[in-house]
Order: structure tokens, then sequence, then C-alpha cells
């Protein structure tokens, strides 16, 4: 057993493969300043101490993370917090940088006429059990980009975890590597 796979053999571990998609699939991450945005949040529910992340991979459209919640965390509440504090911050960027465009799709899909759907609504939550199960997801989100083909191995892409996992120093967040 690995360093942090203990946490496998609880009874409820709190460790859960989320994946996140942004409103019809627009690839706000293709650019860099949505990309901060993101794992700026995820920083500070990191500090908050809702959660310790495993693996992380931020794609054009969605986001994939692995965390492990802290005591008392319910991983429907850190998700929810995640979209909302990332929307608002994404909605003032888009106005910004003159994004009329992308904020009047975002707007047909939300639920009130002041607001703006940065994400769709529902989001994947797959609790990981086993040490097997953990590994092959944090290969998934490692070599997505890969098989995406927006690069040809996994610590090129910058928005990954992998590059945690190959020792690089680099690295855009700090995980709890396994």
């Amino acid at each position: 057993m690995t360093k942090y796979t203990h946490w496998l053999n609880q009874p409820d571990s709190n460790v859960y493969f989320v994946t996140t998609t942004t409103t019809e699939f627009t690839p706000l991450f293709a650019d860099e300043r949505y990309v901060r945005i993101v794992t700026s949040a995820i920083e500070v529910q990191i500090r908050a101490g809702r959660y310790s992340l495993v693996a992380y991979s931020v794609m054009p459209e969605h986001v994939h993370l692995i965390v492990k919640l802290h005591e008392g965390q319910e991983i429907s509440s850190v998700v929810g917090a995640l979209k909302s504090w990332t929307s608002h911050r994404i909605t003032e960027a888009l106005r910004e940088d003159g994004y009329q465009d992308v904020l009047t799709a975002f707007a047909r899909h939300a639920r009130s006429a002041a607001s703006y759907a940065v994400w769709q609504q529902s989001f994947r939550a797959f609790p990981v059990t086993t040490e097997s199960v953990l590994w092959e997801k944090i290969r998934y989100i490692h070599n997505n980009a890969v098989h995406r083909g927006l690069v040809d191995g996994p610590e090129q892409y910058a928005f990954s975890s992998a590059r945690n996992y190959a020792g690089m120093d680099d690295c855009i967040l700090e995980v709890s590597l396994i």
C-alpha cells in the first residue's frame, strides 16, 4: 500500500473522482487566464481545509479532480462552492475581455435573467474505494491531454498534476502525492 491509500480502507473514505464541464462545452480553459481562476478557487478550498487534492487536470472545457474530503465536508457542497466562486470570477473576466457571445450563450442556460451558467448544472462524483481504481483515475486524468492531442506526454500539460507526479518544480497546484 502506498503512502496515502490507507484513506481507502476507512468505511467512509471520502475520496472522489470529480468531473465538471462548462456549459455548451465552451473551451474557456484554452485561455490560461480562466485556468488560473479555477486553480485559485481550488487553492482557496485547500487552504480552507475542505479537502486534500490528490490529482487534477484542467482541460479546455472540463475539470477533473481527485479529492480526499476532510471531516464534515460533502462533495456536493465542495463542488457547488467551486462552481459558484469560479462562475462569478469567470463572468467578470469574460465581460472585461469582451466575450459577449459567450456570455449570451451562458445567459441562455441560466436559472434567472440576472445570471450566467458557466458550468453545466450537474457534475459527476465517483467514489474511489480501492487503490487500483485510484491509480486508474490518476492515469486517466494525467493522460487526458495526451489522448486529446494537446501534448505528447502527460507531464507536458501545464494544467495537470502529472507534473507533480513527475517530480517537476513548476507545478500550478500542490497535491498530496500517492
